[in-house]
């Protein structure tokens, strides 16, 4: 047994409202003492006799071994991550200084708004430093997990302070995220928090708009400290029951060494069935994160509705940048570890859940996610970013508790690790991308200045482009027609090979032949796993349909350009024009997330500049293997982690009993299926996905962008001779002062 001399204090009140789920005066009555008594013992722990934890121990029916688990060892005492941010204090100086060149270009732009040559290269520019800009943001990290695992205690012992509410029943209702102070707008005063509705759409909210007015007339609902958070994501806060505007985003701003490293995004509990607009604001900020610590009770780790949440999160998760390794911004972690008896125990915990979750996961998940990654990115090295493999899964688990920093050290130095990867990974990216998009912008200003020496050349080039442009019209016409075939044909073909795939596995003899094959007995544990199993590979199915055909789009989309690029008469490129018809502040571009995935390694630099762009705005890494596995993570599905558990409910109806139970129980599955409407529900998802393929692009732009070329040359044509000189002035200038940006 413990002995109580040993520990230092009894963590009282964490010990009634997380373990007992009493109030203090429900406490005091089960005790027999007044309120005011346990109010002085819980801001004075440490000075509790053992008899009088032994009189705790006794009334509460709790063993008083396991109340002396519950003390905090004097050698364990835990305190705030203490992360040293040099690394993220270098990347943040280099950002802050594009962001002073960003301002410098704009201001040049406004300067020579009047000459349209000189406008479009500095345009060029800035969008090249823009770029750089988002490609340096820190990771947001979600904390995920069901509504009583801890997510926000586990934030308050990283930042070393009570920043966000905690307790048993579930306080967060919104989507709160952690900023460093030193980001904090001008706006806010000395202020440190910021309510806000994002109507819907959690896209619209990010922390670098909050200085422009409209942004904040829109989206702000009210700013004030911190007591906000418990009037807006409290339950029982009056400004939560009276929420008219919907407020489901909080920005809170901290001063904390770790913040300048990454954001803390604390979301909604999952499992809160009284409130579903919870899960919808989990999902959407799961969706938008970079990383995720998952969370799940040691003492209950990984069991019922964890597998389904976590799978949910294997299925968003992409790299953040091309050369971190796979799985490593994945942290699954028991919660409150200090419960179970000793470090082998713990360890058998975390082993158990991760075989709990990959017996549940299809067979092929693993060679799936690793044949997307390989076949997308040709600097993908298994040795240097490893596989998504078994063996790298399990490495994923880890133990936390605030009372101990033994039981949370591998859980803090594998982040930090992380943390500091990404760092020196987003530099190395960045300056790849500025290398090769700088020369490439240097090569288009000495084609201006070649252009603007020969006056003869642009006339000629004009007097092309006019005389071509109807075929050039026709050709873009063409191009659109085919295009929409393809997406018709590949979108036919997804719901005839998936309707075949889903009734084919979703038959009684079948689903008995897996119950058999992988050994299910009958029991309530083994048939929500086979559930689950089967729901992760009907899913799985999904996905290698969609991606099969969303390559052989793009290998076709790839092919017409080639075609279109060879045969011009004119100077005029097709796949570049196609890249500008993209449009801008979609959330999902289909299938061309798979053909702009293969852009990140190519020297077209205006190409690569517009790709990085539009990937940036959904929140993609540089092209290659994040664009790729960031794919996988677009392609979605239809069965929601409400539905997943939906169905699993359906299936497990009454006792099964004789020799034919396996027979029974797959007629259920099946029933439980059909009557959520799965199929549609599939069959609507493969439309929605190459609807937005169809939407995602506009040709009539690629006409735009051959009308623009016409007109540049004209105005190249029309510049006097002062002009002239002076347009070969500052385009000379820009060329030799470029690297001062950078």
């Amino acid at each position: 047994m413990n002995d109580a001399s040993n520990y230092e204090i009894f963590k009282l009140k964490y010990f009634r409202e997380e373990i007992l789920h009493l109030t203090q005066k429900e406490f005091a009555d089960l005790i027999g003492v007044s309120q005011n008594t346990i109010s002085r013992w819980e801001a004075n722990p440490g000075s509790l006799e053992l008899s009088t934890i032994i009189l705790i121990s006794q009334k509460t029916k709790y063993p008083l071994n396991d109340i002396l688990k519950l003390m905090t060892p004097k050698e364990t005492l835990t305190k705030d991550w203490d992360y040293d941010p040099k690394n993220w204090e270098l990347l943040n100086e280099y950002k802050n200084k594009l962001k002073i060149s960003s301002i410098k270009i704009s201001q040049e732009i406004e300067k020579f708004k009047s000459n349209k040559i000189l406008k479009d290269r500095l345009n060029s520019l800035k969008k090249i430093t823009d770029n750089a800009i988002r490609m340096l943001s820190k990771p947001k990290i979600a904390f995920l997990g069901n509504s009583d695992v801890g997510k926000s205690t586990m934030i308050n012992t990283i930042i070393g302070r009570d920043v966000l509410p905690t307790g048993w029943t579930p306080l967060t209702s919104m989507q709160i995220r952690l900023i460093h102070s030193s980001e904090k707008p001008n706006k806010l005063g000395d202020n440190d928090t910021i309510i806000l509705s994002s109507k819907g759409n959690i896209n619209n909210i990010q922390s670098d708009r909050f200085n422009s007015s409209k942004f904040w007339d829109d989206f702000v609902v009210e700013t004030g400290n911190k007591q906000l958070l418990q009037e807006y994501g409290d339950r029982k806060g009056k400004k939560y029951i009276r929420n008219k505007e919907k407020a489901d985003v909080a920005f809170i701003y901290v001063d904390h060494p770790i913040l300048r490293g990454c954001e803390l995004w604390d979301l909604p509990g999952f499992g809160t069935e009284d409130n579903e607009q919870d899960e919808f604001i989990a999902e959407q900020g799961k969706q938008n994160a970079d990383a995720y610590m998952y969370l799940s009770i040691s003492n209950g780790f990984m069991r019922g509705t964890d597998i389904n949440y976590l799978k949910n999160v294997l299925d968003s998760i992409s790299q953040i940048t091309n050369d971190m390794k796979v799985l490593s911004n994945l942290f699954i972690v028991a919660t409150q570890s200090h419960v179970i008896e000793d470090d082998i125990s713990r360890n058998e915990i975390l082993a158990e859940g991760a075989i709990r979750m990959n017996s549940v996961l299809p067979t092929n998940f693993w060679t799936f996610k690793n044949k997307v990654l390989s076949e997308n990115n040709s600097n993908y090295d298994p040795i240097k970013h490893g596989e998504f493999s078994y063996e790298a899964f399990e490495k994923r688990f880890f133990t936390f508790t605030k009372d101990s920093i033994i039981q949370s050290s591998r859980l803090k130095e594998d982040f930090f690790t992380f943390l500091n990867q990404i760092a020196k990974n987003k530099m190395n990216e960045v300056n790849y991308y500025l290398k090769t998009s700088t020369m490439g912008f240097m090569n288009s200003i000495d084609k201006s200045l070649q252009s603007l020496k020969n006056t003869k050349k642009p006339q000629i080039e004009l007097k092309q482009l006019k005389e071509n442009r109807v075929y050039v019209l026709s050709d873009i016409e063409n191009l659109a027609n085919k295009s929409k075939i393809e997406i018709e044909k590949a979108r036919n073909m997804c719901i005839k090979e998936f309707t075949n795939e889903y009734n084919n596995y979703m038959s009684i003899s079948n689903l008995e032949n897996i119950l058999e094959s992988k050994g299910y007995k009958n029991r309530k544990n083994d048939k929500e796993e086979f559930t689950t199993f089967v729901g992760n590979t009907i899913q799985q199915k999904f996905e290698n349909i969609i991606y099969k055909h969303s390559k052989e789009y793009a290998k076709q989309l790839e092919l017409e350009f080639d075609r279109l690029n060879k045969q011009a008469k004119v100077s005029f490129d097709y796949r570049l024009s196609f890249v500008n018809s993209i449009v801008t502040g979609v959330t999902s571009f289909g299938a061309l997330t798979i053909w702009m995935s293969t852009f990140g390694n190519l020297g077209g630099y205006i190409v690569a500049t517009k790709i990085v762009g539009l990937l940036s705005s959904i929140g993609i890494s540089v092209g290659g293997g994040a664009a790729a596995t960031a794919f996988l993570a677009s392609i979605g599905g239809p069965i929601t982690i409400v539905l997943a558990i939906s169905i699993i409910a359906g299936t497990i109806v009454g006792l099964l009993t004789g020799r034919n139970w396996k027979n029974k129980f797959a007629e259920n599955v099946i029933n439980a299926y059909k009557k959520e409407n799965v199929l549609e529900k599939y069959l609507e998802a493969i439309n929605k996905y190459w609807d937005d393929t169809l939407a995602s692009y506009n040709t009539n732009n690629m006409i735009k962008e051959y009308d623009n070329q016409i007109n540049e040359l004209k105005n190249k044509i029309d510049l006097s001779e002062t002009e002239l000189e002076k347009t070969q002035s500052h385009l000379n200038k820009l060329k030799l002062e470029i690297l001062n940006y950078f």
